[in-house]
């Protein structure tokens, strides 16, 4: 299996950091809109896709630490100010970090509130019992970390959009799949 290289990322790099980037945007953007929904088929709906969704995106997260485990993070495409890769090291560990803690607090708070983890109707992990101020905890641990995860999206999409008009370095172009011209 092809590994990353400073010069091109591994296809495996490339696919989970896009499927995993766009499953948290949709996992984001359902939970807000769902939480604010009055009770009805639909919000229950909502909830069973987003909770299935969460389970299944879970181990993709954990496949792409443990892939990131084994390649490092990633160098930088272009000489930066130290501050920059600081940051970028920093936003990237946050991220990995909050991919876990979020579907994390998720199964917590539904098994704690006395719910189910469904996995699209093909398994059910549940119910546990109930265990209120462990269940409250993991939903302000994960309504707190969706705002949190937010604003880094925003920081690393707009770092790449930086890193694409003004540096005009390879760093977008390489995680489109690119190869930096050696020099």
């Amino acid at each position: 299996m092809k590994t990353d290289t400073h010069h091109k990322l591994a296809p495996l790099t490339i696919a989970l950091h896009w499927i995993i980037g766009v499953s948290i945007l949709a996992m984001l953007a359902v939970g807000v809109y769902m939480h604010e929904l009055p009770k009805s088929p639909l919000k229950d709906t909502l909830y069973f896709l987003h909770k299935s969704s969460g389970l299944l995106l879970f181990f993709l997260i954990l496949a792409r630490i443990a892939w990131r485990g084994k390649n490092g993070l990633l160098k930088p495409a272009a000489p930066h100010k130290d501050w920059e890769v600081r940051l970028a090291k920093y936003t990237h560990i946050s991220l990995l970090t909050l991919s876990l803690l979020m579907p994390i607090s998720g199964m917590i708070m539904s098994l704690s509130f006395g719910s189910t983890l469904p996995l699209f109707g093909l398994l059910e992990i549940g119910p546990v019992g109930k265990y209120p101020p462990l269940a409250w905890t993991a939903l302000y641990t994960h309504q707190i970390g969706a705002f949190a995860f937010l604003a880094l999206i925003v920081l690393h999409a707009g770092a790449a959009l930086k890193h694409h008009f003004a540096d005009k370095d390879y760093t977008l172009k390489r995680m489109l799949g690119a190869e930096i011209p050696r020099r």
